[in-house]
């Protein structure tokens, strides 16, 4: 059985291995996010976040490993099924 790569040093990135010489060089990533809540409800100071500051490290660690890093894209106000 071979051992899951995880993205701690040694894993996906090494001292070598990072930023322009990743493992994921010359691939893009990109993070999908839904909300229940309308665009007005984000944003710097606002109730439900701001999603620059919460997407950063997640986008930061692609990014370390050698993805171009594309902007979120981000769904608000997404309804889901009621519960009946």
């Amino acid at each position: 059985m071979q051992r899951p790569q995880i993205a701690v040093s040694g894993g996906l990135y090494t001292s070598r291995m990072r930023y322009g010489a990743g493992y994921f060089m010359g691939n893009r990533a990109i993070v999908f996010v839904t909300t229940d809540a309308p665009r007005a409800a984000f944003g710097p100071g606002s109730r439900g976040g701001n999603f620059d500051t919460m997407l950063w490290p997640l986008q930061y660690s692609m990014h370390c490993m050698g993805f171009s890093v594309l902007p979120p894209f981000i769904f608000y106000g997404v309804q889901g099924y009621p519960y009946s």
